[in-house]
């Protein structure tokens, strides 16, 4: 079981990694040397093949400046950026951000609504 998740959470980072490479226009090479790293390493990364040190993945962070969340493919780009804004304001604007999504964003996930949309079928 352990394994299956180590594989999983390799495979959701080598994503991420070669996405946030591709937005941001950088080769894995040239990500390397960015960094000060080797390809092969970077490389072996994208391949799902090992995981970076801590601190490699701090200078990813850094780099990248996304969350740790989306290296490891638990959030999306989409939700990193509504993160970026929302952290930035006071919490009277937090709270009033949260109360609006609660009053117009439904709480089910799409298998809920494909569901009820075959009850009423």
């Amino acid at each position: 079981m352990a394994t299956e998740i180590n594989s999983r959470i390799r495979q959701q980072f080598a994503i991420s990694i070669a996405k946030l490479a591709l937005e941001r226009g950088v080769t894995l090479k040239e990500l390397a040397d960015i960094l000060n790293l080797s390809y092969s390493g970077v490389s072996r990364w994208t391949r799902g093949e090992t995981f970076p040190t801590p601190e490699v993945i701090d200078k990813l962070q850094d780099y990248f400046k996304v969350p740790i969340a989306q290296l490891l493919g638990e959030i999306t780009s989409l939700e990193s950026g509504i993160l970026k804004v929302v952290s930035q304001l006071d919490q009277d604007d937090k709270v009033k951000v949260l109360d609006f999504a609660l009053q117009h964003v439904p709480l089910t996930t799409p298998n809920q609504n494909k569901d009820s949309d075959k009850s009423n079928t």
